[in-house]
Protein backbone atom coordinates (compact mmCIF):
# COMPACT_ATOMS: atom_id res chain seq x y z
CA UNK A 1 0.00 0.00 0.00
CA UNK A 2 1.83 3.24 -1.20
CA UNK A 3 -1.36 5.74 0.21
CA UNK A 4 -1.73 7.13 -3.42
CA UNK A 5 -5.83 7.16 -3.60
CA UNK A 6 -7.02 6.01 -7.12
CA UNK A 7 -10.64 6.42 -8.32
CA UNK A 8 -11.20 9.84 -6.82
CA UNK A 9 -12.58 11.42 -9.71
CA UNK A 10 -14.85 8.33 -10.05
CA UNK A 11 -15.87 8.52 -6.94
CA UNK A 12 -16.62 12.43 -6.65
CA UNK A 13 -18.39 12.08 -9.74
CA UNK A 14 -20.60 9.29 -8.46
CA UNK A 15 -21.07 11.17 -5.39
CA UNK A 16 -22.32 13.85 -7.76
CA UNK A 17 -25.05 11.81 -9.84
CA UNK A 18 -26.11 10.15 -6.42
CA UNK A 19 -26.48 13.49 -4.76
CA UNK A 20 -28.20 14.97 -8.20
CA UNK A 21 -31.02 12.16 -8.42
CA UNK A 22 -31.54 12.50 -4.43
CA UNK A 23 -32.65 16.44 -5.06
CA UNK A 24 -34.94 15.72 -8.24
CA UNK A 25 -36.65 12.75 -5.92
CA UNK A 26 -36.61 15.50 -3.72
CA UNK A 27 -38.25 18.02 -5.72
CA UNK A 28 -40.62 15.62 -7.42
CA UNK A 29 -42.03 14.21 -3.72
CA UNK A 30 -42.10 18.04 -2.77
CA UNK A 31 -44.26 18.90 -6.35
CA UNK A 32 -46.21 16.29 -5.74
CA UNK A 33 -47.15 16.60 -1.92
CA UNK A 34 -48.28 20.79 -2.63
CA UNK A 35 -50.44 19.51 -5.60
CA UNK A 36 -51.76 16.58 -3.36
CA UNK A 37 -52.18 19.61 -0.90
CA UNK A 38 -53.90 21.62 -2.55
CA UNK A 39 -56.70 19.98 -4.41
CA UNK A 40 -57.54 18.94 -0.66
CA UNK A 41 -57.45 22.63 0.45
CA UNK A 42 -59.70 23.10 -2.79
CA UNK A 43 -62.28 20.35 -2.11
CA UNK A 44 -62.37 21.62 1.56
CA UNK A 45 -63.11 24.98 0.79
CA UNK A 46 -65.74 23.82 -1.81
CA UNK A 47 -67.66 21.85 1.08
CA UNK A 48 -67.65 24.53 3.52
CA UNK A 49 -68.73 27.16 0.64
CA UNK A 50 -72.10 24.44 0.00
CA UNK A 51 -72.30 23.99 3.44
CA UNK A 52 -73.05 27.32 4.01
Amino acid sequence: MTGVVTGGQTFVLASFVISAAVLIGLAIWTIQKLSASKKKLAMLEKRSETSD
